[in-house]
């Protein structure tokens, strides 16, 4: 098993045939979380951050890196399915592994963000039985399940497009006289994102 690749380009390309998916997406709702970070430091500076801290925020790790974790985890529990992850991975930490407290102990470094090598020392430690210990390791692929880089200038121009699909929502509403909500978002996306894609590729 291994993460299913849908690159950032690819989930901007879907998002271009069908905005709706944008609420789905992990790489989109990343975004949210990041320009949700630029909007609280620029609250706490009392002036506009820029995009700097929307990239500032994929770099950081308990930034992005942590959450996509969190996403992972929400999968491997069942609690959601994340179709960037592979459909065999729903549910993972609830089947009947070998050795149901060595998966317990596992699953708790997971969910700290935990990597392989301070497993590895745990097991050795502990002295866990290697070949089932290795054998849940091999399934849960940690190290296949991080985040994919992007490159700086593609964060921020995605985002300045998001900027401008929320002053559209903005104005519509204010037209509207009332929040007209995602859906005005997504009619920016399904008007304007692809000349903004143009500039992506």
């Amino acid at each position: 098993m291994g993460q299913k690749k849908i690159s950032p380009m690819e989930a901007c390309q879907e998002v271009a045939r069908n905005p709706e998916a944008m609420a789905s997406l992990l790489f989109f709702l990343a975004m949210r979380e990041a320009r949700r970070y630029k909007w609280i430091k620029s609250q706490d500076q009392g002036k506009d951050v820029g995009q700097e801290a929307v990239v500032e925020w994929f770099h950081m790790k308990d930034g992005a890196a942590h959450w996509y974790r969190d996403k992972w985890v929400q999968h491997l529990f069942g609690k959601k399915f994340w179709r960037e992850f592979d459909k065999e991975e729903f549910d993972l930490a609830g089947h009947h592994f070998p050795a149901p407290d060595t998966l317990k102990q596992i699953m708790k470094s997971v969910e700290a963000y935990g990597e392989n090598l301070g497993l590895i020392r745990w097991c050795h430690e502990t002295k866990q039985d290697e070949k089932q210990f290795l054998c849940i390791l091999k399934n849960l692929d940690i190290n296949n399940h991080r985040e994919e880089q992007m490159e700086d200038s593609f964060i921020k121009t995605l985002s300045e497009a998001l900027d401008e699909a929320d002053k559209y929502k903005w104005l519509k509403s204010e037209k509207a006289g009332k929040d007209l909500g995602e859906q005005a978002i997504y009619q920016w996306f399904t008007e304007h994102w692809k000349e903004w894609l143009a500039k992506l590729t």
